[in-house]
């Protein structure tokens, strides 16, 4: 979002309408850095932003209030609230909304009861009447999201790119670990790499007591002419799939790569990844590394 006054601390308003995707706008907004606060009383949001302000660091990466509308007496109460905040504040209300139709299907499946839905109420007046409640606050709007055909997913990235420019960008964390396949499978992984048909230093009595940290033993997995092939396959694949994963809403990818005793070639293989992809870094993708069985002595 490309607001003015850019040097006013950005607060969120989010809201709409219950089974919209409230929580998930929540979410989006914390993954992405803002201070997020759900659900808390409109008489309580002014003080709590005075308290925030003593902590700069949490200020500057925005904060986000979840706004649940119960009373009509509460739409005047938030409209005041926001007018007197804008003096000091970069303001945004992001309104969820979905059909009816979709909506009631959302219920059906999570087996929540509406709060607006009283007895002798069937669901589709307590829809008539939220919507009708909250009419006004979704004209003071600054965005309105129609959630009825988009994927909790896709939600999440329309969010995103709407405060890219105002809020630190999520990250994809990525952990590479060696182990080996003889003191058991790497759990939990997204994707396992079996590297056992490559040359083992281990019949090698020079490198049998060294591990794959140590040059000695790097070199000699890697003059195998496989191990060369395999490095670049991986480092491609990576350099492909990570963004995709990044894009599709992931935080945390796992990646096993796997040798029989899990201290030399599948170490190896490890640290050549880790140093190729953190060569050249993609951008929001974070890469780490382990190696799981390096101190048990075969």
């Amino acid at each position: 979002m490309n607001a003015t006054h850019q040097d006013k601390p950005l607060i969120i308003f989010v809201t709409g309408i219950s089974g919209a995707g409230l929580k998930t706008g929540i979410n989006a907004l914390e993954d992405s850095g803002v201070y997020c606060i759900d659900n808390l009383p409109l008489e309580m949001i002014q003080p709590t932003l005075e308290l925030i302000e003593k902590e700069t660091i949490v200020l500057e990466g925005g904060v986000a209030f979840g706004i649940h509308v119960r009373t009509a007496e509460d739409i005047p109460a938030f409209l005041q609230l926001h007018s007197q905040l804008s003096a000091k504040y970069r303001l945004d209300i992001l309104f969820l909304t979905a059909e009816d139709s979709v909506l009631e299907l959302r219920y059906s499946a999570n087996r929540r009861r509406h709060y607006f839905l009283q007895e002798g109420r069937r669901l589709q007046e307590a829809f008539n009447f939220e919507k009708s409640l909250k009419a006004s606050l979704e004209e003071k709007a600054d965005i309105v999201i129609d959630t009825s055909q988009l994927s909790p997913h896709q939600l999440t990235r329309m969010i995103e790119h709407r405060y890219k420019d105002d809020v630190v960008q999520r990250n994809l964390y990525v952990m590479l670990t060696s182990f080996g396949f003889k003191y058991g499978q790497c759990r939990p992984a997204d994707s396992l790499f079996d590297v056992r048909f490559l040359k083992n230093p281990y019949f090698v009595p020079d490198l049998k007591d060294k591990t794959g940290l140590t040059q000695e033993v790097q070199d000699y997995v890697l003059m195998d002419e496989n191990a060369e092939h395999l490095l670049q396959k991986l480092i491609d694949w990576h350099r492909w799939i990570l963004p995709q994963y990044l894009n599709e809403g992931k935080h945390y990818f796992r990646v096993g790569i796997g040798c029989t005793g899990g201290r030399h070639r599948s170490v190896s293989i490890v640290e050549e990844l880790y140093r190729a992809l953190n060569t050249e870094p993609m951008e929001h993708i974070v890469v780490s590394k382990n190696h799981r069985d390096i101190k048990i002595q075969g």
